[in-house]
């Protein structure tokens, strides 16, 4: 029987990818963390080389740790070197380049005998996957948007992302071109559930990672808040933040425990949907312009569903070892098809593609 450690496995989304992994049926299924809770618990400090052994005895690492803190980079590379699987949960964009810069690169002289994926969740994730569907040969604009409402409960890592998201730059692609940009000062309509809904231009970190998997020159990544008057609050902060990157920073040290404090304690029971839509050459004049939509009944839920519903589609045909994007390995088929039989009746998903 082959063995899975989740690092942050006690955690709001790693509970998630831990029921997930177990509902498989033939794995055993550890959690492990810094200190770790409940009996078979493993001790794994993603800061301490030290404690990396405790690694060897597992074959696959999914990493749903806070990585704001400490970074998983030294992790990872102790499981390519030794051959085993390794799941990133993370969606800090930072972390996700950082990673890119040093794995993405490696060359022929450098051991990477294990396979890895980064940014495995819901977005990104699910995201990326979904985006690739849209995207054969010919692609020219890819524009994503996240709906979903902030007053719900999170794990103190996605209070983290939410504020720095609000005070950190954009970074977009336009001709093949980095851009940089501050944050809701571009506005796009995407197509919802609920119906057209305004998208408020956010730093995801699918915008480098699709710019490399996927090499299309026009990427953009939005926010579309529910409720909806929420977009006008966003739209007022953009055009009031500071251009200066320092006074951003100080700013979001000051928010961060108040969305951490609401997100992690004041709403904790809370769920909320979230729906993740992509439109494929709005600006085009000719081309396959079209748009999908995919809605999960809890965001959270779904998160941990996505990474364990990856593990088992890569079980079904391994990838050589390397370190790849999840567009780059997956299906949206596939991986909506397990996510849908793991969750059962815990998660409601609905895809909705449409001409736009």
């Amino acid at each position: 029987m082959k063995k899975v450690l989740v690092i942050g496995g006690t955690g709001r989304i790693g509970r998630f990818a831990v029921e997930a992994c177990r509902r498989i049926g033939d794995l055993d299924v550890s959690t492990g963390g810094r200190a770790p809770s409940g009996e078979g618990g493993v001790q794994i400090d993603l800061g301490n080389a030290a404690t990396f052994r405790a690694l060897d005895n597992f074959d696959t690492i999914i990493d749903c740790a806070d990585t704001s803190e400490v970074s998983p980079e030294s992790c990872l590379a102790y499981c390519l070197e030794h051959g085993q699987t390794f799941l990133e949960t993370t969606a800090l964009p930072n972390v996700i380049q950082s990673l890119l810069r040093r794995f993405r690169s490696l060359d022929a002289s450098t051991s990477c005998q294990g396979l890895a994926v980064l940014g495995m969740g819901l977005f990104p994730g699910v995201s990326n996957v979904a985006a690739q569907s849209l995207s054969p040969e010919g692609c020219k604009r890819l524009e994503l948007a996240v709906r979903l409402s902030p007053f719900s409960g999170s794990g103190p890592g996605t209070a983290k992302l939410m504020t720095h998201l609000l005070f950190a730059d954009v970074q977009y692609y336009e001709a093949g071109l980095r851009v940089e940009r501050m944050p809701f000062t571009i506005e796009v309509d995407f197509p919802f559930m609920s119906g057209i809904e305004r998208g408020m231009l956010i730093g995801l970190p699918e915008s480098s990672m699709l710019s490399i998997s996927l090499a299309v020159p026009n990427i953009g990544t939005y926010l579309a808040p529910d409720p909806r008057v929420l977009s006008l609050v966003l739209k007022y902060i953009g055009k009031v933040l500071p251009k200066n990157r320092k006074y951003r920073h100080f700013l979001s040290l000051l928010v961060e425990p108040c969305v951490k404090l609401i997100r992690t304690k004041l709403l904790s029971s809370r769920t909320t949907p979230v729906e993740i839509s992509v439109l494929r050459d709005r600006l085009e004049v000719e081309g396959n312009r079209s748009a999908l939509t995919i809605q999960f009944s809890d965001g959270l839920r779904a998160t941990g569903f996505a990474v364990g519903a990856a593990l088992a589609e890569l079980r079904k045909r391994w990838p050589p070892a390397g370190v790849y994007l999840p567009d780059e390995v997956l299906s949206l088929s596939g991986l909506l098809d397990e996510m849908t039989r793991l969750a059962g009746k815990d998660l409601r998903i609905i895809v909705t593609p449409s001409a736009h």
